[in-house]
């Protein structure tokens, strides 16, 4: 597993801030009405809620709804999916052809960017197959899509080996993971 490797690469912090745990990712998936990525869970696992190469924001379903760092949850990456679906409905033309969780196949975001765009997962199949998606922040100019999962998007990404136009590139002058 990729796990590893971002393990060996950028450290995970020694107390994680808004961190899983088994029990808890139960209860969101139940809510979610789908399995996420075990990749993903053991990534919030570990690292909690923090920001990788000063640009990409896992989101964390752990995150309490009322806390600062509420745009960093889970449910507000779905929210930003449904002004996907909102926009795409006046303007058909103007957003990817792809539709948002919950519909089959439709893109769950697992992460935030600074500039405002977005990491996400195309639902389709088994969960530890999903593949990555990228959107920049008007979610139509450049996007990006890898068979990866989310660990091993981001060791591609921080070890430069995957480039995508509007992030930081390889080596970066930001810590390789800020903790929130």
């Amino acid at each position: 597993m990729f796990i590893e490797t971002l393990k060996a690469i950028v450290p995970p912090p020694s107390n994680p801030v808004f961190a899983g745990n088994v029990a808890g990712w139960q209860d969101v998936e139940d809510e979610l009405g789908t399995a996420l990525p075990e990749d993903y869970k053991n990534l919030i696992n570990l690292y909690g809620v923090g920001c990788f190469g000063g640009f990409v924001w896992p989101l964390s379903p752990f995150v309490p709804k009322l806390h600062a760092a509420s745009r960093f949850r889970l449910e507000a990456g779905i929210n930003m999916m449904k002004l996907f679906e909102s926009v795409k409905l006046e303007d058909p033309e103007s957003l990817p052809d792809f539709s948002a969780y919950p519909t089959a196949g439709g893109l769950l975001p697992w992460g935030v960017e600074d500039t405002g765009g977005l990491q996400g997962w195309l639902t389709s199949g088994s969960p530890d197959k999903w593949n990555t998606v990228v959107l920049d922040n008007d979610w139509s100019e450049e996007i990006y899509q890898y068979e990866t999962s989310t660990t091993e998007f981001l060791v591609g990404w921080l070890t430069g080996s995957i480039k995508i136009s509007f992030y930081p590139e390889y080596p970066m002058t930001e810590p390789l993971f800020r903790p929130y």
